[in-house]
């Protein structure tokens, strides 16, 4: 399945994102006009993501 998550409530340079697929999921990140965007994405474990980026950012992260 897929998930969107929604942003941060405020711009931040790094999202750490509490998710149970059940697998290590792809994950695309899309600012707030729907642009796709990147930042370094690191899977510490199967339940949490952190999505770094190198400036603050606002947007939003979908899980497949």
């Amino acid at each position: 399945g897929a998930g969107l998550l929604p942003p941060p409530s405020l711009a931040d340079s790094g999202w750490t994102i509490d998710h149970n697929p059940g697998f290590w999921p792809n994950i695309y990140v899309y600012d707030t006009n729907g642009d796709e965007c990147e930042g370094d994405v690191a899977n510490v474990s199967l339940s949490r993501t952190i999505i770094t980026f190198s400036a603050p950012f606002a947007g939003i992260a979908r899980l497949t």
